[in-house]
């Protein structure tokens, strides 16, 4: 299930689906999107910078979803349609894009949405970690606390085999 942002309502799952919000290339990291944002800033027209974008990403599905926005952004259509017509990226920063694209400046709306889902997602991470440094402290006693037995029974039969 999905939330308005596109986003899965599962814990885990939440953090994976935020990791790939963060690129064009639908779900390869920050890397990507900031990579995309370099070559606009750089004066590289949007089917370039799509394409330097597609190289970047390891993932063959993504790659195939970057190579279709790059067919559709040649055929004229916006690159915010493009997205919103795949599902491909949340409804923020499809409507982010879009007004980028009618505004002129999609390489400084790209970088203010990869900077904010880079933020959502660290602050998911850092939740995650917080949770989970209590349970690890508990696993780690617990295996000391294992070790620390063993040894202590081992002790006390050694005692007993003497005595």
């Amino acid at each position: 299930m999905r939330d308005d942002d596109g986003v899965r309502d599962d814990g885990a799952g939440r953090i994976q689906d935020r990791a790939g919000e963060t690129p064009v290339g639908l779900g390869q990291g920050e890397l990507t999107f900031w990579e995309c944002v370099q070559a606009l800033e750089n004066g590289v027209d949007l089917p370039m910078a799509l394409s330097l974008t597609r190289d970047v990403v390891t993932n063959r599905i993504i790659a195939d979803d970057i190579d279709r926005l790059i067919l559709a952004v040649r055929e004229g259509r916006g690159m915010a349609e493009a997205l919103a017509d795949a599902h491909a990226m949340p409804n923020l920063a499809v409507r982010l894009l879009r007004v980028g694209d009618e505004t002129g400046n999609l390489a400084s709306t790209t970088g203010h949405i990869a900077s904010f889902y880079e933020q959502r997602l660290s602050g998911q991470v850092k939740r995650l970690l917080t949770l989970m440094e209590p349970a690890l402290i508990v696993f780690i006693g617990v295996v000391v606390g294992g070790i620390v037995f063993s040894i202590f029974l081992a002790v006390i039969s050694i005692n007993e085999l003497i005595g």
